[in-house]
């Protein structure tokens, strides 16, 4: 699998006396087959080397990896970086446009003896890649998923008035990690009462009462895929508004749902969402994008919103997400993972989305 990516990213480089330098953490990990908080992973034509520091280094054995990769403990990245590209006679190194100005000013220092290029190409080669998932990308995706599902079942008994949103949340995160996830795809979001109209709430000392919307963003982990879901419920019985919000948004994400195949554009999986919302004088109330990518990062490509012409491929998995917040109110947001197949797409979620009154 290692040595397919690496075979397709090498066609960016021009000569023997060019290499790749990859500094991300998440772009590390797919092309060079270990997480890890720090490295670097040099890629020329005949070698990968994936430098890991004396925290990673020893469990480099445990790991699923190609024989192709190099390890090496990591000392000093300077002095090392600047030995490996002497000796291998490297002229020309490629680096993710990502990286600051004033890395990328200090690489050009650091290597004074050859030409360092922010490389839009680099960017682009490895988001062609990682965009389409294969097989055990999707199984693992899968796993992820099944991982949250369960866990909402878990959470959604113990949720009653006088619970706090971080309490809700630490017992997310501990169903996510009881059912075999080693850690959250990112931070849970538990937002109850008005706070479920901030999208991004940060959940606090809230505690739940009757009547209240309980919104519930968050994703569990597998192999180091990422899972996201996003559940909103209430306490007690719905009025008449949360009711007709709440089916307003279930049916936006509907409509996003029946367009997404493979060859539409992203923003036109946004504007089915949206012009459904329009529709029921709601559209000025959902401020984010309807869905993005998701793999061994949370937030990949394709991003679906309205400025993104990115045609879905088979093989891509995205989220559909519509929401609704009233300020001072409440908010409401649904959201189910897709695999993109052949006419149509798969969804991945199985925890329910009728209305569900705890």
């Amino acid at each position: 699998m290692h040595e397919e990516r690496l075979a397709k990213l090498r066609k960016i480089l021009p000569n023997k006396s060019s290499a790749i330098l990859i500094l991300n953490n998440h772009n590390r990990y797919y092309f060079g087959g270990f997480m890890s908080s720090a490295g670097a992973l040099l890629v020329t034509r005949g070698r990968a080397i994936h430098l890991l520091d004396g925290r990673y280094f020893n469990a480099v054995g445990d790991c699923k990896n190609p024989n192709e990769i190099e390890f090496m403990l990591l000392k000093n990245l300077r002095n090392q970086l600047v030995n490996l590209v002497k000796n291998l006679k490297i002229a020309k190194i490629f680096t993710e446009p990502a990286i600051s100005v004033e890395r990328l000013e200090s690489f050009k220092k650091m290597f004074d003896f050859a030409e360092v290029i922010s490389s839009a190409k680099l960017k682009s080669a490895i988001e062609n890649q990682r965009i389409i998932k294969n097989e055990h990308e999707i199984e693992c995706i899968k796993s992820a998923q099944k991982i949250t599902d369960s866990a909402l079942a878990e959470v959604l008994k113990i949720i009653k008035p006088g619970v706090s949103e971080l309490e809700i949340a630490a017992e997310i995160d501990y169903f996510m990690k009881r059912f075999g996830s080693p850690k959250s795809a990112f931070e849970t979001i538990v937002a109850a009462g008005k706070n479920s109209a901030v999208p991004h709430h940060v959940p606090g000392n809230y505690r739940v009462k009757n009547g209240d919307a309980i919104l519930m963003d968050f994703g569990a982990t597998f192999e180091n895929y990422c899972s996201d879901m996003t559940r909103t419920v209430f306490l007690g019985k719905p009025n008449d508004e949360q009711k007709s919000v709440y089916n307003a948004v279930l049916a936006a994400q509907k409509s996003a749902i029946d367009v997404a195949q493979s060859g539409i554009a992203a923003k036109d999986v946004d504007y089915a969402a949206r012009s459904f919302l329009e529709t029921q004088n709601l559209k000025k109330c959902f401020s984010h994008g309807t869905g993005h990518g998701a793999g061994i990062y949370i937030h990949e490509e394709p991003i679906l919103a309205k400025s993104c012409n990115k045609k879905l491929k088979n093989g891509m998995v995205i989220t559909i997400e519509p929401g609704v917040y009233l300020k001072n109110k409440f908010g409401v947001r649904i959201e189910d993972m897709l695999q993109i197949v052949d006419g149509g797409a798969i969804n991945l979620t199985k925890s329910p989305k009728n209305l569900i009154c705890l």
